[in-house]
């Protein structure tokens, strides 16, 4: 009996050609259904719960042409916003983007050091969006760029060197760098050590395979700050503590709260 159930059930499957697996990961809030929502919701939502009040200065790391920030500026208006974006064609929209905001924008990519990066994009990717330092993760999983043929070399900084002691905190650290998320974290170690970021918001995916860096890293160097996954109709999914069912390499949002906010 119980072999024809579950020959059974593989049919059923067959005919409704149901990604199971694909499914499960889009109710953890794995996939790209929570880029608008999700986005959306830690904006007007989130960032206000947990600090109580509107937020100071947030930054905007991978600000592409400014479709982020603006939407940032709409929530806490009072709001000062560094946007770093480094590719040239890209930071030229963001300061005609951003006109009229609260905005510092700057021409850098933002890594572990200081010094340069180079920066891969495809013949179809003229927004830039999908720009990265790993040339292999276009050409294994983004196919549809087309061909990897335009390179950038852009300056690079870190947070630790950029932030100046005027600046009192980050309220809200937004990182979209295509794989080198873990890069940025490690040149911001000094602030992240002194309690000066709150909360922090960041990709992670398939660009991760190329980069190496997993869940785990994000779990060691964020030691004081609680995981949670950014989910589709204005939820948050708190991940607990590290596991390795957690290391999904597909696109997902992921909120780290400082635990001393919660």
């Amino acid at each position: 009996m119980a072999n024809l159930l579950e020959r059974v059930l593989i049919k059923i499957l067959k005919l409704l050609k149901a990604d199971l697996l694909a499914h499960a990961h889009v109710q953890i809030g794995v996939g790209h259904n929570t880029y608008v929502s999700g986005e959306e919701f830690i904006i007007n939502d989130v960032i206000r719960k947990v600090l109580k009040r509107d937020p100071k200065t947030i930054f905007d790391v991978g600000a592409n042409v400014g479709a982020y920030a603006r939407q940032l500026s709409t929530a806490p208006p009072a709001a000062k916003i560094y946007c770093f974006e480094p590719i040239p064609q890209n930071y030229r929209q963001l300061l005609e983007n951003t006109k009229g905001l609260n905005t510092v924008n700057i021409l850098s990519a933002v890594g572990s050091n200081e010094g340069t990066l180079k920066l891969y994009m495809g013949e179809n990717n003229a927004d830039g969006a999908m720009a990265t330092a790993y040339q292999d993760s276009l050409e294994t999983f983004f196919p549809f760029v087309g061909e990897v043929n335009r390179i950038y070399e852009t300056p690079m900084t870190t947070l630790d060197i950029f932030f100046d002691d005027k600046i009192e905190i980050i309220d809200f650290l937004k990182i979209d760098v295509e794989g080198h998320e873990l890069e940025v974290l490690k040149g911001a170690q000094k602030l992240i050590n002194d309690n000066r970021i709150n909360i922090i918001q960041f990709e992670f995916g398939e660009y991760n395979v190329f980069s190496k860096s997993f869940i785990f890293d994000f779990y060691q160097i964020l030691n004081f700050y609680t995981f949670y996954r950014v989910m589709p109709q204005y939820k948050i999914l708190p991940m607990g503590n590290y596991s390795p069912s957690l290391e999904i390499f597909k696109y997902q949002n992921i909120l780290a709260v400082k635990k001393t906010l919660e």
